[in-house]
């Protein structure tokens, strides 16, 4: 909370909801992942992160998403394929290496 009449909440699928200083307003998320966490650096300064590695932020008029997940997922996958082409490659010069009576554990 910010003050007590302005403060977020944020949950299961996505949900987002702003207290006005009587009620909870519903207001459109950008996500439908759920949120976990909430931070109000302002009044339009606000941070939600939640599944999926989302990241949104409150601009004052509108929720955003910071980095969308599909390129963050794509970056994950990218580096993680990197790291298995990389292995392999070591595990086969590593195999080259053995002797007849050497085996790999």
């Amino acid at each position: 909370m910010v003050s007590a009449d302005d403060g977020w909440a944020v949950g299961h699928g996505g949900r987002i909801i702003r207290w006005d200083g009587n009620y909870w307003n519903t207001v459109e998320s950008p996500t439908t992942y759920g949120l976990m966490s909430v931070y109000m650096l302002s009044a339009s300064d606000v941070w939600a992160v939640g599944w999926g590695g989302t990241i949104i932020r409150w601009t004052g008029t509108e929720w955003i998403p910071e980095f969308p997940t599909a390129i963050l997922l794509s970056l994950l996958i990218s580096l993680t394929l990197v790291v298995v082409i990389l292995a392999k490659t070591v595990l086969k010069k590593r195999r080259k290496s053995l002797l007849p009576s050497e085996t790999l554990l």
